[in-house]
């Protein structure tokens, strides 16, 4: 996968679920408002017409046209109880009460007692049709929130996915780069990029920077092996190095300007080989930079060829 592609798909998994998470939500709270909703229109509702009708029929009513009054208040309040049903149940509980209601107003006592049950009875119906609605209600909104808490989770998840694959093929491979590029400044030839789960463009970069690493060592290489004239001394002055070289007891070495190790004396090859050679090789390279190193002693040019001539420290003296 590419570069491009690898980013895109990330951003897309992770703004997707977001979406989803919001969407989900929504979802909920518009399930959760119409349960709301009906329990207060129509349940409600149909409480306060028991209300109304309770009172109309206890309401003290001396002259006649009270009496009327409150009859037709009751017979009002019933139409919107009857109107607003939703149970199963209210449709006979108020068929009851209209049958008993002219004679609970002329003061029948049966009746009234009628009419007094049968509006407790619609009341505790109502009750119970909002106790259930609340906990359908309750159910969902746990539901919602079990929901909300999945996604989040999923989010989490798709998140520490994404960064780590990121990770892996973008910013581990630049950190690589980054680091082969630093390394060869300060001298290291021998490192080189090498990241495998690193995305295609970035793996090739890393490609053509190993080849071009390669072909500048092996200049240096061709360079160091032949010491060609119109770089190096001649003959004759490339003897007197190595008659030079071989005149010091302490491991000695050539480097050129460009920090490339061309010739040792014996002591030098053989410090070389030891377990630390590679980092003697690096502090070397460096030494024509004037960099002070721990294991060079001294560094200092040979006349105008453009070479420099380095001696390790004893080895007791190092460490």
């Amino acid at each position: 996968m590419n570069l491009s592609r690898d980013i895109k798909v990330g951003l897309a998994l992770l703004l997707g679920l977001n979406l989803m998470t919001a969407f989900s939500s929504i979802s909920v709270l518009e399930r959760m408002e119409p349960a709301i909703e009906t329990v207060i229109k129509e349940n409600v509702r149909s409480l306060e017409m028991v209300e109304e009708m309770f009172s109309a029929l206890f309401l003290p009513a001396q002259p006649a046209r009270d009496t009327a009054a409150n009859k037709q208040r009751f017979t009002a309040a019933l139409k919107q109880a009857r109107e607003s049903a939703t149970e199963e149940q209210e449709p006979v509980i108020i068929a009851a009460i209209e049958s008993a209601a002219e004679q609970a107003f002329g003061g029948n006592a049966v009746a009234i007692k009628s009419v007094v049950e049968n509006l407790q009875r619609l009341g505790e119906v109502n009750r119970n049709a909002m106790r259930r609605a609340e906990e359908r209600a309750n159910r969902l909104r746990l539901a919602g929130a079990w929901a909300m808490a999945m996604l989040g989770l999923m989010t989490f998840l798709s998140g520490l996915f994404v960064f780590s694959r990121f990770g892996k093929r973008i910013v581990y491979p630049v950190q690589e780069l980054v680091g082969v590029a630093t390394a060869w400044k300060e001298g290291n030839r021998q490192r080189r990029y090498h990241s495998p789960a690193a995305s295609r463009e970035l793996e090739e970069i890393g490609k053509v920077l190993n080849a071009v690493l390669d072909e500048s060592m092996d200049k240096q290489f061709e360079e160091r092996r032949e010491l060609p004239q119109h770089r190096a001394a001649g003959a004759k002055e490339r003897e007197i190095i190595s008659g030079l070289l071989e005149s010091f007891s302490a491991p000695s070495f050539v480097i050129s300007s460009a920090g490339v190790l061309l010739s040792a004396n014996a002591e030098g090859i053989k410090r070389l080989s030891r377990q630390d050679g590679a980092e003697i090789r690096e502090q070397l390279a460096l030494a024509p930079k004037r960099q002070a190193q721990k294991s060079v002693s001294k560094s200092a040019p040979i006349g105008n060829t453009g070479f420099w001539l380095c001696e390790l420290k004893p080895e007791v003296e190092r460490v």
